[in-house]
């Protein structure tokens, strides 16, 4: 708007005047700080080199993720006191699960305005009240200064908190502790998006009642066509387009994009892949010049829709099931058909027995619940390895935890009395709150290090810690705001150069 014949250079007061149309507050130091960085010896600002420099995070090279996460203030940390913060972390951490503590509503009932920050006294006063006050008040100041990210040493990101008391190993990247804990992880099934859903080898001879003890997680399929199948049964049951989420990258349509924006329209899908999925497309749709054949990618995707394409057997075979050899098979059908004749004679409700165990309505269930039922109902197979085929063969989400008990009362009841489709009369609107930092919430940086900042007598000393008013960091959080926001800042300046230069 201030550049009319877009030369790219634009007066001092149209540059001041972008800047404040952007909703993000500078200091009178920062905006002169980069008038001096970008101004030209005619006396304008050269507003397309800051644009182009702003512009860097949607590069190839770039990676967006990153430049939001170092926007955020953050505390230097010597090697002795990140051994602190572990070792402080892993005993709150300890504490909670011993007793049996909800952390998080407790620091939620001081957060009013969903901003997830509170103070540092009303942090202090929720972990004296539990207890969980550490015994140093030296320690408590580390601890303070690990999580206050917002410019200031009065608010404390106790969301942060709570999902670094569950891995303390995890709060500081690229760091091995001295001291590491032996303590492993044991994820309690697997969620509806978390990945593959194949498995890498044969299941024939699967030990599901012991397996669930001597690992974590059967290691699931990278091959790029389980992928293929798994995005196909997708994009039936969700009718979508998926070519045109390519078309944002690839103006020209060439039928390439980079491997930065392969990624973000994966990402795109609402299905989660792991890196290895990911990495194995790429390289299976890589071409010689660096750049990924997404053409080829949807036109293997959209085969689904062809003539001697089955949508309906491409989502049930997006399903992972076990193999079954003909013996088995009918041992598995025997099993059932008696267990149907004991239902029908007795007048067994199964399902609500099965229900109660099912608290997020995911149709599944744990294999001791579902044996828990069966033994209540005195309908336990006799014998160990027939009830080990029936859990074989109910199992469909990639391990050897969760039973779909959905599947399980269709075969043996009418399908269409399961589950049967909820209107509520009265629907309520969900009021939505925004979690995260306020828009006019200042400068996130500090002027120098913040390893000897006092933390605890700062606050009453002096109304905000000094802000950095060095360029390359204006530079860039405007590259987070441009990320999060989809801002074309460049567009800001035409009003104040009419010749474009």
């Amino acid at each position: 708007d201030f550049d009319k014949l877009r030369k790219g250079q634009v007066g001092e007061a149209g540059f001041r005047t972008c800047m404040g149309t952007l909703n993000v507050r500078f200091s009178e130091e920062e905006i002169t700080s980069l008038i001096n960085k970008y101004k030209c010896t005619n006396g304008l600002i050269n507003y397309a080199d800051f644009c182009k420099n702003i512009d860097t995070v949607f590069s190839d090279k770039g990676d967006p993720t990153a430049v939001i996460e170092n926007s955020k203030s953050s505390a230097n940390f010597t090697d002795a006191e990140k051994d602190i913060v572990i070792s402080l972390l892993a005993a709150i951490r300890t504490e909670i699960k011993n007793k049996r503590i909800l952390i998080k509503p407790q620091l939620e009932d001081y957060d009013r305005t969903k901003s997830c920050h509170i103070t540092a006294e009303q942090f202090r006063r929720v972990l004296k009240e539990l207890k969980l006050i550490p015994p140093d008040e030296s320690m408590f100041q580390l601890l303070l200064r690990k999580y206050f990210d917002k410019g200031n040493v009065r608010e404390i990101n106790y969301f942060k908190f709570c999902a670094d008391i569950d891995r303390p190993e995890d709060i500081f990247p690229q760091y091995v502790p001295k001291n590491p804990s032996q303590e492993e992880r044991y994820l309690q099934g697997q969620l509806r998006d978390a990945g593959s859903t194949y498995f890498q080898t044969a299941t024939s001879g699967l030990d599901v009642i012991n397996n669930r003890f001597m690992q974590k997680r059967v290691e699931t399929s990278n091959n790029p066509s389980d992928i293929e199948e798994r995005l196909q049964a997708l994009v039936v049951m969700k009718r979508v387009r998926i070519e045109e989420f390519f078309f944002d990258f690839d103006k020209l349509r060439k039928g390439q994009v980079g491997e930065a924006g392969f990624r973000t329209c994966m990402g795109t899908l609402n299905v989660r892949f792991s890196e290895e999925e990911i990495t194995s497309l790429i390289n299976k749709y890589k071409c010689t010049n660096g750049l990924i054949n997404y053409a080829d990618f949807c036109k293997n995707i959209d085969t689904v829709f062809s003539d001697k394409g089955d949508p309906t057997a491409v989502i049930e075979n997006s399903k992972s099931s076990a193999n079954f050899t003909d013996a088995e098979k009918d041992i598995v059908i025997s099993l059932l058909a008696a267990i149907r004749t004991e239902i029908k004679n007795k007048r067994i409700l199964i399902k609500p027995q099965l229900e109660d165990y099912d608290r997020t309505k995911s149709c599944h269930i744990t294999a001791e619940q579902f044996r828990r039922v069966l033994k209540e109902l005195k309908l336990i197979p006799p014998d160990e390895s027939m009830f080990q085929l029936l859990l074989r063969k109910y199992f469909d989400k990639g391990n050897v935890r969760e039973i779909n008990y959905f599947k399980f009362c269709a075969d043996i009841d009418r399908p269409e009395d399961i589950f049967p489709q909820y209107v509520p009369k009265n629907p309520s609107q969900e009021e939505r709150y925004l979690q995260g930092q306020l828009r006019d919430a200042g400068s996130t940086y500090f002027q120098t290090a913040t390893s000897g900042l006092d933390v605890i007598n700062n606050r009453f000393m002096q109304k905000r810690v000094e802000t950095s008013n060095n360029p390359s960091d204006i530079e860039e959080r405007l590259q987070a705001l441009v990320v999060m926001k989809r801002v074309r800042i460049e567009e800001f300046f035409f009003d104040f150069d009419k010749l474009r230069k």
